[in-house]
């Protein structure tokens, strides 16, 4: 028999049914039909947990360790992130010999404390399933990820959170993009690409997200996926961010490691560009509008969100446009609770418009929040002085250095070496705007220029 256990603290609003598919107990998100009718809401708690109990479903640690395990051989434990993961490895130290295998599922939810995990006794039975995992792993392989992260993200209370994330960024990136052709899993899990030299840009994306939850912040991976091929991919992070050292408030921003990464082993120029860095949602949607579809802000895949409202009308809408999906998980980064009933007109039962605009509103100010110049430069400052406590050479403060890093991180694709220091000139006086407008006025000028000269 194989006994699966989901765990969380009670929650008096939730409803949870049980049922049983081949031994295997799992849990849905909704109550039966039938159940609702034959019992009142003052009762129906006390009769599924009732039910819980006789199936084998324990509602937290002290029904799990009143349970009788004979004749159970494997237990699966997925853990909600209300349940602490010290009471799973006390639980797990006093049972785990009554099984002769055992999976410990761990969400992401949990990453911040994951070290808590290693009071689990060092059991070969015992194997682990990191939500940014694909596959199990051992404890050794769990206490190696675990020491390597804590490593990671060692000293930065001293920080800001915007210097966090700017630390940890130059730390995922310092690895070359390079795929393993023979397992893939092992340039995109994070304990793989933690342990190996192997890493893609959901290995970047995996790894920064770990660590940013490690940090207490709110992330997601942000998936990509080709309009034209739906096997053509990409992954990037999008980090919910206050600091108002930096004036950021409220702000969803976007990072993408992939494209600021370490080109090549012995080459640190990678560290005087952050273009991707902490990023609107504008920036990355007038380069990819057209071409893909995000698994996390698809509604505003197309800019024009307003008009997208505007065409929504019946409930299906919601999935179509990516309604739910963006709004109600932007609003879960900004640990805000929204449900999906709040944007429906009671008196007809059609989608609130209004209302579905107010929120779009409200979260698209979030994704357009932008940093400046000079506070970019104020926190690259900060962060090389923590850097250059790891290594002084490497990490470059001189003005020399800083310069290149800003005109590298805010400069324009350029195709000549004469544009693009008249870009650079240009930048001094006017905005990046401007000046990009105004060095293409300039370039287009001196081209007529020449074509009349060589036409007389």
């Amino acid at each position: 028999m194989k006994l699966a256990v989901y765990l969380e603290n009670e929650v008096l609003d939730d409803n949870y049914i049980v049922d049983e598919d081949s031994n295997t107990i799992f849990i849905a998100n909704n109550f039966n039909g039938d159940l609702k009718k034959t019992y009142d809401n003052n009762k129906i708690y006390d009769i599924v947990r009732q039910d819980y109990r006789e199936k084998g479903y324990f509602y937290d640690k002290d029904d799990l360790e009143k349970y009788n395990f004979e004749n159970v051989k494997e237990l699966v434990i997925t853990i909600d992130n209300s349940v602490s993961l010290s009471s799973i490895a006390i639980f797990l130290e006093n049972n785990s010999k009554y099984f002769d295998k055992v999976h410990v599922n761990i969400s992401e939810a949990r990453y911040h404390e994951l070290d808590k995990i290693l009071k689990v006794p060092n059991s070969e039975k015992i194997l682990f399933t990191l939500g940014s995992n694909s596959r199990n792993i051992t404890y050794h392989e769990l206490k190696t990820t675990v020491e390597i992260i804590n490593k990671m993200v060692k000293g930065l209370d001293e920080l800001s959170p915007l210097e966090q994330l700017m630390y940890l960024y130059d730390k995922v990136r310092d690895k070359v993009y390079a795929d393993d052709k023979l397992n893939k899993e092992t340039s995109r899990d994070v304990t793989s690409v933690l342990m190996g030299d192997k890493i893609v840009c959901l290995g970047y994306a995996q790894v920064f997200n770990l660590l940013v939850k490690k940090l207490g912040f709110n992330g997601n991976i942000e998936r990509l996926t080709s309009i034209k091929d739906p096997k053509v991919g990409h992954a990037r992070n999008i980090v919910y961010v206050n600091d108002p050292k930096y004036n950021l408030d409220d702000a969803l921003l976007l990072f993408d490691l992939t494209f600021d990464a370490k080109q090549a082993e012995y080459d640190d120029s990678f560290l005087e560009s952050y273009r991707f860095f902490a990023k609107p949602i504008d920036f990355f949607r007038r380069m990819e509008i057209g071409r893909y579809s995000s698994s996390v802000l698809r509604f505003f895949d197309n800019m024009d969100y307003k008009n997208t409202v505007l065409n929504m009308n019946e409930l299906d809408d919601f999935e179509k446009t990516g309604f739910i999906t963006t709004i109600i998980g932007g609003y879960k980064l900004k640990n805000q609770n929204k449900n999906v009933i709040e944007y429906l007109n009671f008196s007809t039962f059609n989608i609130d418009k209004e209302k579905c605009m107010t929120a779009c509103d409200e979260m698209y100010k979030s994704l357009t929040k932008k940093i400046s110049k000079e506070d970019f430069i104020k926190c690259l400052i900060n962060v090389r002085k923590k850097e250059q406590e790891d290594d002084e050479k490497r990490y470059k403060s001189d003005l020399n250095s800083l310069s290149k890093t800003l005109y590298n991180t805010y400069k324009k694709n350029t195709k000549t070496q004469e544009e693009r220091l008249l870009f650079e000139i240009l930048s001094l006086s006017f905005s990046l705007d401007d000046a990009l407008k105004l060095t293409e006025k300039i370039l287009a000028e001196k081209g007529k220029t020449k074509q009349k000269k060589k036409n007389n």
